[in-house]
């Protein structure tokens, strides 16, 4: 006791200084017209609530918005917090008289993550363990304050659940966790397969035991270890689509077992910072289509951006890392390994001349290689010549159709649509182009 009288004016300035803090704060958010999130609930607490003598008395308001709500549906509970729930206490029917409480509150404790954020876990759980079950409540008759438990799993085969229910029966208990997993917590399969024995699935007796994969990465940077996991994934997505020995997976719609696709594999990260791009690119890169659902710029999505580096060739060929991005990309279809090799070949045709498109050209021309592989590489190149280097950039560059594109503008500065309706419109009007490359009019 004697260290608490000894700080207590210590700790009455600084409930002065965060008062005065408060207050003038406030002030100043009044001047200039702003407020934050947790001001607007503060503001509608006080207009819900007011207190009189110490005692809390709910508004004339608190009273009409309860009459008027029928149901409150509250999702993910677990991460609400004590100001939430006055204001949605101020509102619900239950304080107005003795009939049933119309808020319904979802959520599980076990995925509360915000407490940070001044979550308030401990609301759900003191009506977890006082709130009786509904089939108790059902047969008195009466039902007010009960608890439904959700313990199906329609997500996961059983020996993904088991694994994970072995799991956390070992490490969450109601002291360091606040709740027991227990039987009322485990997950339960919702869903029973029907069994396939003549097509590989992952309900069969070799496939069920859930496997951990541990790979080195002690001498790796972060990067190295993301690409790691990541062409492991590759593998695996590459073994499930194999044709000697094809996975299969039950498709509800046909009630019946059919061949796995890529669309029905999915890869879950801790976290997409960092990890989905490296992960998606490394699977475009074995040819496994990907996408990642991510926040990223449109302008920074990897098929975007090499349409911007074709565009940027276009309109100015004479760039070598967008040249050397189309040549790499479904485009040109050369590999990294024939790039270098093209830019040795390359450098030795044209001689002092560096630029990239100079020395394809260049190379197109030599009539002395005699390396079958080279020879291979100068067809594409002259492929890839025919339909975009000599028609399509000649022509941008010489049709007064182009000056309403500006050469020095950068493409990615344009809208997309607006550029490929003008492109369409150049490549219907010239007869230089194959039909086969001309937009179909509509």
């Amino acid at each position: 006791m004697e260290d608490v009288h000894s700080n207590a004016p210590a700790i009455s300035m600084m409930v002065k200084l965060s008062k005065d803090f408060a207050d003038r704060m406030e002030e100043e958010k009044r001047d200039r017209g702003i407020v934050e999130f947790s001001d607007i609930e503060h503001y509608a607490l006080d207009i819900l609530v007011t207190k009189q003598d110490g005692s809390k008395e709910y508004t004339n308001v608190a009273d009409e918005l309860a009459e008027y709500f029928d149901e409150i549906l509250i999702d993910e509970y677990q991460d609400s917090n004590q100001l939430q729930e006055e204001i949605l206490t101020a509102v619900s029917k239950h304080r107005l008289s003795d009939v049933p409480d119309n808020m319904y509150m979802v959520g599980d404790v076990k995925q509360s993550i915000y407490k940070f954020r001044l979550a308030c876990p401990e609301l759900f759980m003191n009506k977890y363990y006082s709130y009786s079950g509904y089939d108790e409540q059902k047969e008195t008759g009466v039902i007010s304050d009960c608890k439904i438990e959700l313990q199906k799993n329609f997500r996961s085969r059983k020996n993904v659940l088991d694994t994970t229910n072995d799991v956390f029966y070992r490490v969450m208990n109601r002291n360091y966790c606040g709740i027991e997993y227990d039987s009322n917590q485990q997950l339960n399969c919702g869903f029973e397969y029907p069994e396939c024995t003549d097509k590989r699935n992952f309900g069969w007796e070799d496939e069920k035991s859930t496997e951990t994969v541990l790979i080195d990465t002690s001498e790796d940077d972060e990067n190295s270890s993301i690409e790691a996991e990541a062409m492991y994934m590759a593998e695996r997505i590459k073994k499930f689509m194999s044709k000697d020995e094809p996975y299969y997976v039950f498709d509800t719609d046909l009630s019946d077992y059919r061949r796995i696709q890529y669309k029905d594999i999915v890869i879950l990260t801790r976290t997409l910072s960092g990890w989905a791009d490296t992960i998606v690119n490394i699977l475009l890169d074995r040819d496994i289509p990907a996408m990642a659902d991510t926040a990223q710029q449109y302008f920074k999505l990897r098929e975007i951006k090499v349409l911007i580096s074709l565009l940027t060739c276009i309109d100015n060929p004479l760039q070598d890392i967008p040249m050397a991005a189309v040549l790499l990309s479904y485009f040109g279809g050369f590999t990294e390994d024939e790039l270098a090799d093209l830019r040795v070949y390359g450098k030795k045709s044209a001689g002092a001349d560096r630029l990239f498109v100079k020395q394809m050209q260049s190379l197109i021309k030599d009539t002395e290689i005699k390396d079958t592989d080279k020879k291979e590489n100068a067809e594409k190149l002259s492929a890839l010549s025919d339909r975009y280097t000599r028609r399509c950039c000649l022509f941008f560059q010489t049709s007064p159709c182009t000056h309403s594109l500006p050469r020095r503008q950068e493409i990615k500065a344009l809208g997309l649509y607006q550029i490929y309706i003008h492109s369409f419109s150049i490549l219907s009007n010239t007869r230089s182009i194959p039909q086969a490359l001309k937009p179909i009019s509509s």
